[in-house]
């Protein structure tokens, strides 16, 4: 395994800091990829890296 990728909700502050904290890296954004309640939401694409 090289990599593994996720993404949250950019709305998700608590899930990026828990993410960022094992080194995972802020790569992209998908805009309105999520709709929910009528209403649409970014997602944060991240991702670590193993060496």
């Amino acid at each position: 395994m090289e990599r593994i990728e996720l993404s949250v909700l950019h709305e998700n502050a608590a899930a990026r800091a828990f993410y960022a904290q094992f080194d995972f890296q802020i790569e992209g954004r998908r805009v309105r990829d999520w709709k929910h309640d009528g209403v649409y939401q970014d997602s944060i694409l991240m991702a670590f890296a193993f060496n």
